[in-house]
């Protein structure tokens, strides 16, 4: 009997060894990311986002991709797997470390959350047609988990109004007049450029560099001024440019014959030219949806709530669809 016991308690044993404790886990390889030296990727905001419950995260190569507190953060140039591992899985995740990474960010709350982001736009930024609920800025501020600063005026311009003698607001004036904001932020967003087409600027040359603020006087000239102050100030800002919304009337041309599209190229053309990412938002609405009375803008021009909430889940997605 005593032998009988022992045979089945070792036939047990195998069984437990093969079957239990020898499962072995799917791997499943997933997004890869790049970051610059010295930033920090949240990686455990990260996979909340992605609703993915883990155990445990490892970085691969600690000594270029370090592991604390649910944060990685590039120490130096080279590549690293990132494994979070689930019950039944293990996600592996790419990161590559290079010198500089300003344009190669993704919009999740890996790369941005607890950052600080600041806006800079016209009335669309400034919640002109919000009657009442959110607009973009706030909806990303929730959904990213950023802290958010917000400069927009109503009117406002990319290129210094003033310097074509008249007196607007612009994007060049408000980022000289808000450097300190500039030197702490980690992420600044730009939102202009339907105003440029409205006020009929003439959109210039690639080479257009305008030093002084006065001196501002074409479209991409005012982003190349607004570009080169932010780096200027922050060397390693990244910036985004958002491209301005399709207007009511598709064919509209200005009083010196450029259509608003050819704003929307020049910007997507100098976001190229100066390395910071650019969002077209040119066909996020039709003319149709944008005209008044549609659902998304109380005058064909200033979305409402509504309008703001696809244009914050647009921005969301945007690296998602891309991947895709």
């Amino acid at each position: 009997m005593k032998r009988i016991s022992v045979v089945i308690a070792i036939i047990l044993s195998v069984l437990c060894i093969a079957g239990c404790g020898g499962k072995t886990k799917e791997t499943v390889e997933k997004e890869s990311f790049v970051l610059g030296l010295g930033d920090t990727f949240n990686i455990g905001e990260y996979l909340k986002e992605s609703e993915i419950v883990t155990e445990n995260v490892e970085s691969g190569n600690e000594s270029v991709l370090s592991f604390s507190d649910g944060i990685l953060t590039a120490e130096k140039t080279g590549l690293s797997k990132v494994t979070a591992s689930t019950e039944d899985k293990n996600y592996v995740y790419t990161i590559s470390v290079v010198e500089n990474a300003v344009t190669e960010f993704k919009i999740n709350r890996g790369y941005f959350y607890g950052k600080k982001v600041v806006f800079y736009g016209d009335s669309i930024s400034a919640k002109v047609g919000v009657t009442s609920g959110t607009d973009y800025i706030d909806n990303l501020t929730e959904k990213l988990g950023i802290n958010s600063e917000r400069f927009s005026v109503g009117g406002a311009l990319y290129t210094h109004w003033t310097a074509l003698g008249y007196n607007r607001e612009s994007c060049c004036n408000l980022i000289v007049n808000h450097s300190e904001y500039n030197k702490n932020a980690d992420y600044v967003v730009l939102f202009f450029g339907t105003n440029d087409f409205g006020r009929r600027v003439n959109i210039g040359k690639d080479t257009d560099n305008p030093q002084q603020l006065n001196d501002v006087k074409t479209f991409k000239g005012a982003i190349n001024f607004a570009v080169r102050k932010l780096r200027e100030e922050n060397p390693e800002l990244k910036i985004l440019l958002l491209t301005p919304l399709i207007r009511a009337d598709r064919s509209l041309v200005n009083d010196i014959g450029v259509s608003l599209s050819e704003y929307v190229n020049a910007v997507v053309r100098m976001g190229e030219l100066n390395d910071a990412r650019v969002i077209d938002l040119y066909n996020l609405f039709t003319a149709e949806e944008i005209a008044a009375g549609n659902g998304y803008t109380t005058d064909s021009l200033h979305i409402n709530a509504k309008g703001h909430l696809r244009l914050s889940n647009y921005i969301l997605g945007y690296d998602k669809v891309s991947e895709n």
